[in-house]
């Protein structure tokens, strides 16, 4: 689409609104923006996009702002079943998400990688081989620096690694990828999707365009990902940890690679990580950047200097025999499980946060096996105490710093105090990486 002198309305002004601003600018668009925060929250957003669009509504909505646009951009966090949307649908007005507006202007390859858990670790492991092969990747999406920044910058890439959210893919329109890899699916933001096909859908929007010259990664030990991504309109490579049918498998130390008729293998002796979903996470980024150009020579040494990522099941140190682990990017229950099923108890685990409608009765069985207290926290404090009181040995609180103190109060030496909330963080912290770091300072403040 050509954007100059057009009439675009950008709504939600998060990293990704303000990067979609600043190209939309570049590419001459008369921008107006709408964000329902107040001025005060958005600070230095609102200052940007003052100087960049001609008008700016905040606090406020501007319905016909949206029928009046030739094309609307939206955030991820902003839900398109909202009317002012499906007002501006009926009038055929295009609704983009930014991955979408920027994958318009990018003449390098595109890479994704979507699925409910393990999505950043891979998307980071994935740029780190690629490197380490002498490429030029430009990480980032929903991880990292926005894609809208890829078309604004003078840096030379020759290949996008993008992690994409249900949110993002749910208005995907012409966004073509080569290669995509799943993680793996369980239901998440039941605040947003009304079953788990809605979201499956939201997910599987990635494969709309792609062909039979592109490829799946996907893992076969998620029965999920078995059920769900049959009907692909692209070839399909499974992953996985415990099955020989799959063409990407792990065998002992080695990974071996079913690749067009040879057999390639890769020792992954040295892998840092722990726990069974970061072998699961080690296989979807090493098919995925073979996929995408890096050397399957070049991989051993790579995988052995990979270090993780902040805020998934990192450990802080002991004080006093106690150990601690911040687990802030765990934002559903699905994912707590992963980290209680990597770690030895006994346990004091830490949840609350913004509900997003998750069922923490489900890990009840898990919590009798390895967690000796669940102390909850934030605006889904009483909630998920409620769900929980089968399990007998469960503390409400109000705030993280109120659980964290309890926490201490009641550890004993051996015991392990696991921030892992299931919930989403913007109830009292801008995002999960705000939250961990609060984890990490109490910590490093005993």
């Amino acid at each position: 689409m050509e954007l100059s002198g057009k009439n675009v309305l950008v709504v939600g002004l998060a990293r990704s609104g303000v990067a979609a601003l600043r190209l939309l600018s570049a590419k001459g668009a008369r921008l107006r923006v709408i964000d329902s925060a107040s001025g005060d929250v958005l600070g230095e957003r609102l200052e940007i996009a003052q100087s960049l669009a001609e008008e700016v509504a905040v606090g406020r909505s501007e319905p016909g702002w949206y029928t009046d646009a030739d094309l609307i951009v939206v955030s991820p966090g902003v839900p398109l079943a909202r009317p002012d949307f499906q007002r501006a649908a009926d009038k055929g007005v295009p609704i983009v998400s930014e991955v979408e507006l920027a994958s318009w202007f990018i003449d390098i390859p595109i890479v994704g990688i979507t699925g409910t858990n393990g999505k950043s670790t891979v998307t980071a492991l994935v740029g780190h081989l690629l490197r380490s092969s002498g490429k030029r990747p430009f990480v980032g999406g929903n991880f990292g620096r926005p894609l809208s920044e890829l078309p604004m910058t003078d840096e030379t890439y020759d290949v996008a690694v993008v992690e994409l959210s249900s949110f993002q893919l749910e208005a995907i329109d012409r966004m073509h990828p080569i290669a995509v890899a799943v993680t793996n699916l369980s239901f998440d933001h039941q605040d947003r999707y009304n079953d788990f096909a809605s979201y499956v859908r939201a997910k599987k929007n990635v494969f709309r365009n792609m062909t039979g010259e592109d490829t799946a990664v996907l893992n076969y030990d998620n029965t999920a990902s078995r059920e769900n991504l049959t009907d692909l309109p692209c070839r399909t490579r499974w992953f996985s940890v415990d099955s020989s049918d799959a063409q990407v498998r792990l065998l002992g130390d080695e990974i071996h690679i079913d690749a067009d008729g040879s057999d390639l293998e890769i020792d992954v002796s040295g892998f840092p990580l722990h726990g069974r979903h970061n072998k699961e996470n080690l296989l979807a980024a090493v098919a995925l950047a073979q996929l995408a150009g890096a050397k399957t020579a070049d991989m051993a040494e790579a995988i052995a200097s990979f270090s993780g990522l902040p805020h998934r099941l990192e450990r802080l140190g002991d004080v006093g025999g106690v150990r601690f682990v911040n687990d802030s990017k765990a934002t559903s229950p699905d994912a707590v499980s992963t980290a209680l099923e990597s770690l030895d108890g006994p346990l004091i685990l830490l949840l609350g946060g913004k509900d997003k409608g998750g069922n923490f009765r489900s890990l009840i069985e898990l919590m009798e096996q390895k967690v000796k207290l669940v102390v909850t926290f934030g605006e889904a404090s009483e909630l998920i105490a409620s769900q929980l009181t089968d399990l007998g040995h469960v503390v409400p609180t109000l705030t993280l710093e109120d659980a964290f103190a309890t926490a201490v109060g009641e550890a004993k030496d051996g015991d392990t105090i696991l921030l892992s909330p299931g919930c989403a963080s913007q109830d009292a912290y801008t995002n999960f990486e705000h939250r961990g770091d609060h984890f990490r300072e109490l910590a490093h403040a005993l």
